[in-house]
Parts: C-alpha cells; structure tokens; sequence
C-alpha cells in the first residue's frame, strides 16, 4: 500500500520524533456521589404515539429512568428506514416537541433473551465454549411496518432492541454474537471468532497477586535481544533461557479477557517506528512490547521509517526476529501502531520548558513538514502491490508529546484529512496512568490534548502513557529506563485494544473496530469526570471490556 510506502521515503527524509518523553500529570476534583453525570434519550414507537424515555447516570454508578408518551400533531414524515421521523409531539407535561429526523425505534411485542456464553471446566484443553446466542425479536416500527430481527445480516437487532434502557441497564445484551445495527452507522457484524485456549495461561502469569512476570528466556526484538540485565544475561547476541525481562502486570481488563479467550490471536499487527536506528533505538522494542503484553497471541511485525542503519532497507516488512517477511505471499495487517511524529522542538526551538508555542507558528510549521501528506496518499506502489495489504488496517497513532493541540502535529493532521484513512484513524493522547472509577487519573502534562479540530477531537483517545518494564532490563546490552513515558506508550495498548477486538469479531472492519473503541471509550475513570472537555480529553480514556461488549454504546 503506497501510502506507507511513500510515507517512508518522504519521512526519512524529514526530522522525526519518538512520541516519548515530557513532564508528569496534572490533578482534578472529586464529583459529588449523586450528581447526574450524563443523559440517554431513547425515543420507541407506541402505536402511531412515540415513548420518551430519558435516562440519567449518576456519578455513583446508579441510573434513573423517566419516561413520557406525546401523541401526533399532524402528519408526521417518516423516512424509508422506517425509524427516522421528522413532525410535532405533544406530550402531556412538556407540550409540543419538534423532532427533526429523530430516531423511533420499533415497539417490542417479542423480546429477544440472552443465552450466554458457556466455557467449559477444560475448554483450554478438550473442552468446547458454547458462544452466546440471542433469540428472535419481533414488534412494529411506528409506521405500521413489521419489525423481525435475529442477529443475521439480512435481519439484523436493532441496537436499542437489545438495550432498550441503555447500555448499562437491566438486561441489558451487550455482547448478542450477532449483527447489530447502531443508530447511524450501520451494521456491526459482532459474531464471535475462536477463543485463544492459550488465554488464560497468560493470565496466570500475573494471577498470583503477582505485580510483574518474567519470560522464560531472552527475546529477540527486531534488532536485538530484549533480557534481563543480571549474569549471564547481559549478552546481545544470543537467546538464553532463564535471561527474560521483566513486564509489569497488565490492567485488570486484559487479564480478564485472555481469560476469555481474547488475546489478539490470528491478528497481524504492524510496529511502524524507527527500527533502522543508528545507533540502535530501545523505541522500537519498548512499543512493540507494550503492546504484546496486551495482544499476547497477535503476530507482530516492523517497518521502518528511517534507513540511518543501511542494514535495515527501507521498504521492508520485518518478522519480530529481524528477518525481512517474503514479499512473495500476501500479507494483510489488521492493526498498525505509529508511535512517533514531527520534530517540532528542533524547527521550532524550545521557547519555554512546555513548548509553548503560538498557533500562526504551529501552522507554519504544519506546511514545514508537509511531507507528512504521503501518510494520506492512495497511490499503487509497484514495489508493494500483491505484497502486503494495509488497506483495511486500524491506524493507531501517537498524539505527541508538545502540549499543544493534537491537530497542529503535522503527521496527525494529515492523516486526519485522508477520507480513507479517517474513518480508521485513532489518535492517543497518554494519561498518568490506568483510570479506574475508585482511582480517576488525569492528561500527563505533556501530552498533546483533542484540540478544537473537530475531525481529530472524534477520534482521540486516552490511554496510560507510562513503560511497561521494572528496574532491570536490557535492550541490545543496554539499560532500559522504567521511568519514561509519552503517548508513544499510550498508543499501542490502544493497538492492542484493536487486535482483540478483531479476533473476538473478525468480521469487523477497520472502520468498525475503530468505531467501536471511539464509542465505548469513558470519562467516568478520568479526573475531570462529570465535567470532561472534549477539546483536552476527546472521547475519553480507551475501555477494553466495553470494546469487547459494546452494545448499546454503538452510535
């Protein structure tokens, strides 16, 4: 795909960055226990009447639901996807309402039931797991029209059909193994694939209370050996068994899915960074296992953007052992983590400690490197064509690390303004750390923030920027930092995010996947909860479990 191809051969020539580094994170206040923190409409059909049902989330974890009928006033429009309705309502306490192509979902007269998934006691060695299934639905939409749904693509569940008072409510059928169709994007194909038997092996590496895990023998990155910095294994060349390197625990989210199964297995993942380092960069290695200590099972794969090492040409796939991949198969990567950007401090300088830098500036230097616009060309590559298939790959990008706006980085921007990259396109601004409900986190004060730009503040995400590695490591005979940080770490745990979810629903597209990560991301883990700027903050911090049941997040 030629737009990865001329990416490289016009950045090697541009000053580029590693997304790492910056300063530590900022504070937040504390919500009050029963403050509403956000509302759901739900508008369902009763007749030729409409059901208002308008939900409220407390920032307690608690909802309340109130609902209220209005009647017709005139004639009402409805469009040929029998849901979409533009007339007046009148309803009882509030008067008239306008509605102007507003969504009536069908009313329900068979309500579908979740059978649920079933693991087997031995399903990682002969068992089976059954997948869930859900049963039929059948109702009316409001123009008289039968609605009849089962979860195959030619009668797929209407979303609100399966969470009719939302996604965190009773009942509610988040993950149906079927297709669903959302509000306004369309069909989402949630069939599940095979669960990885080897997932809960995984997570039995850190199930003992365990804070961190030790592989079993040194690995191969890339470059070089990735081991354990005691005797004997401080060696650069060569695979040794009992000189693994240390990683810190994953979050509690992946845990729980590789005991389900969920793992990333069968997917291909693309670590695009500065592998032809010289000297050797740890950036490579560290990106590429953040995210493998997530997507344990994906297969990785690396492509540089820099040949300083002539040794490592450009244009080239690399396996994870350094050889080159064969270009005499075809080879389709689901996910590609690009942890890196424009080096503004360098064209720029560093004004102030924060590079704080004006707009008209920025701007500037945005047409600077307007190099960056190959990321978002679709030219045919001979080199590359019938080789490698990027063409429906997730592309998780790097926020940088500036404190500015994510829409003046210049890689960002022209990523962002690509119509066929867009709708694939995630940006991941890094947090202090992995948010939780009982322990919100912040920004880390140097990364790039959602910004106004309202193309990037929809797909920015969150995601802990801190390394994955304890004291004690080596990368190539070299120490590996257990301090650094930056959004080229928050970015391939998102990644990984996008593997899993692809194995778990591998009839996704690439679009979709990224979709689904934007829609089930949350604020409620964030310091800034209930009161959260999109223009720091976008679409919140990345939520695995959502992610891997999202429906009734689904837009």
């Amino acid at each position: 795909m030629t737009r990865i191809q001329g990416t490289l051969v016009v950045c090697a020539a541009l000053a580029l960055a590693a997304c790492s580094g910056g300063g530590g994170g900022g504070g937040g206040g504390t919500p009050a226990a029963t403050q509403v923190a956000s509302t759901e409409t739900i508008y369902s059909a009763q007749g030729t009447n409409i059901l208002k049902k308008l939900i409220s989330y407390y920032t307690d974890g608690t909802q309340n639901a109130s609902d209220a009928v209005g009647g017709p006033q005139g004639a009402p429009i409805v469009g040929p996807d029998h849901v979409t309705v533009t007339g007046t309502y009148a309803f009882a306490a509030t008067g008239n309402a306008s509605l102007n192509g507003v969504i009536i979902e069908p009313s329900i007269t068979t309500v579908p039931v979740l059978t649920p998934a079933n693991y087997a006691s031995n399903w990682t060695t002969t068992g089976t797991v059954t997948k869930p299934s859900v049963t039929g639905a059948a109702g009316t939409y409001i123009d008289g029209t039968a609605y009849a749904a089962d979860g195959t693509s030619s009668h797929p569940f209407r979303q609100a059909t399966l969470t009719p008072n939302g996604a965190r409510g009773a009942n509610a059928i988040n993950d149906p193994n079927a297709v669903v169709k959302a509000p306004t994007k369309g069909n989402y194909d949630l069939s599940w694939g095979t669960p990885d038997a080897a997932g809960p092996g995984y997570a039995n590496n850190f199930n003992q209370g365990n804070s961190s895990y030790t592989l079993p023998q040194s690995t191969f990155i890339f470059r070089a050996l990735l081991s354990s910095s005691s005797s004997p294994c401080a060696v650069a060349t060569v695979v040794t068994s009992g000189c693994g390197a240390t990683l810190s625990a994953p979050s509690a989210d992946v845990i729980n899915a590789w005991n389900q199964g969920w793992t990333g297995k069968g997917i291909n993942v693309m670590i695009y960074d500065n592998i032809g380092a010289s000297p050797l960069s740890s950036h490579p290695a560290i990106v590429q296992t953040i995210a493998h200590r997530y997507a344990w099972g994906a297969n990785y794969y690396g492509f540089s953007w820099s040949n300083a090492d002539p040794s490592i040409p450009l244009n080239t796939v690399l396996n994870l052992d350094g050889t080159q991949t064969s270009t005499s198969t075809s080879l389709t990567m689901h996910v590609i983590n690009m942890s890196f950007g424009a080096d503004l401090p360098s064209y720029l300088g560093a004004q102030t400690s924060n590079y704080q830098w004006s707009n008209t500036q920025l701007t500037d230097a945005r047409a600077h490197f307007s190099g960056y616009s190959a990321y978002a060309t679709d030219a045919t590559s001979t080199a590359w064509q019938g080789a490698f298939n990027f063409n429906d790959a997730v592309l998780v990008k790097s926020a940088g690390n500036d404190t500015i706006d994510a829409q003046y980085e210049p890689a960002n921007w022209y990523l962002a303004q690509n119509g066929n990259d867009v709708m694939r396109l995630l940006i991941v601004g890094a947090l202090t750390g992995i948010g939780t409900t009982n322990n919100p986190v912040d920004i880390a004060s140097y990364s790039n923030r959602a910004g106004i730009d309202p193309t990037i503040q929809s797909r920015y995400l969150m995601e802990s920027g801190l390394i994955a590695y304890p004291n004690g490591n080596l990368y190539g005979g070299s120490a590996l930092s257990n301090t650094d940080f930056g959004t080229s770490f928050a970015a391939p745990r998102v990644a990984a995010y996008a593997a899993m979810v692809r194995q778990k629903f591998p009839n996704l597209t690439a679009a979709n996947t990224a979709d689904i990560l934007l829609a089930t991301a949350r604020y409620d883990t964030l310091k800034c909860y209930p009161n959260c700027d999109k223009a720091i903050y976008g679409q919140g911090e990345a939520s695995l479990s959502r992610a891997l049941a999202p429906v009734g997040y689904l837009r």
